[in-house]
């Protein structure tokens, strides 16, 4: 399960870092990108909170409540990581 979760994950990082480095993308739009994925980390946050992984292709089966709350500590420490750069 760790592993279909970093994948998951590494796969919505990818998706912004392709935003980033697009060709023609002024600053302010990179701003936006990134704010925009740190809702997301919140949104995915909250709902691992309730068990609910709809975003999170892989993880889409029914996890045991310790895992799903070890999952919602990685993606409250990336949003936290992710606010402390910008």
């Amino acid at each position: 399960m760790d592993f279909k979760f970093a994948i998951d994950i590494m796969e919505k990082l990818n998706k912004l870092n392709v935003k980033l480095y697009s060709n023609g993308i002024f600053a302010h739009e990179m701003y936006v990108h990134v704010k925009s994925f740190q809702m997301k980390l919140s949104l995915f946050s909250r709902q691992a909170g309730n068990n609910r992984f709809c975003h999170f292709p892989l993880l889409k089966a029914n996890i045991s409540s310790k895992l799903a709350a070890k999952y919602k500590v990685q993606l409250d420490t990336l949003a936290v990581e992710s606010t402390e750069g910008s």
